[in-house]
């Protein structure tokens, strides 16, 4: 599909209120998965020395299985104000957060792959209002 006519991109400026769910069906399918999954034994030598360590994948696999909170992170996510929007047949999720402040000044955080939005989550609070920032207030001296 040609997204350019005259020089001009095909893009719906439209933005949409969005925010994270993830079917439970999904979550538990994932675990479920994640449950059968078969790892190879340990290669003789030392860790790591013929690809990942299976003792490290058995726990990764078991955090992601067992520990890992999909509703906390969409609680994470969803206290920011997201939208998603469509360009060139791309659905763009984004966060508009609006500094707070004398002279909030705009500034674009962009992630690469991969990588996600999360990373700034703990960012982002800091940078919009920092005066409120638990993380910018000096501590107190004992």
């Amino acid at each position: 599909m040609n997204t350019f006519a005259a020089g001009r991109p095909n893009v719906n400026s439209k933005c949409e209120a969005f925010a994270l769910h993830i079917p439970d069906g999904a979550i538990v399918d994932l675990r479920e998965r994640l449950a059968r999954t078969r790892l190879p034994d340990q290669p003789p030598g030392a860790a790591w020395a013929y690809g990942t360590d299976a003792g490290w994948m058995r726990a990764l696999i078991a955090y992601w299985r067992d520990g890992f909170d999909w509703r906390a992170q969409e609680r994470r996510l969803n206290a920011f104000p997201q939208y998603q929007a469509h360009l060139h047949d791309i659905d763009v999720h984004f966060l508009h957060v609006p500094g707070h402040g004398p002279k909030p000044c705009p500034l674009l955080l962009s992630h690469g792959w991969p990588g996600s939005v999360f990373e700034f989550v703990d960012l982002i609070p800091r940078l919009t209002d920092p005066a409120h920032s638990a993380a910018t207030r000096p501590t107190p001296s004992p």
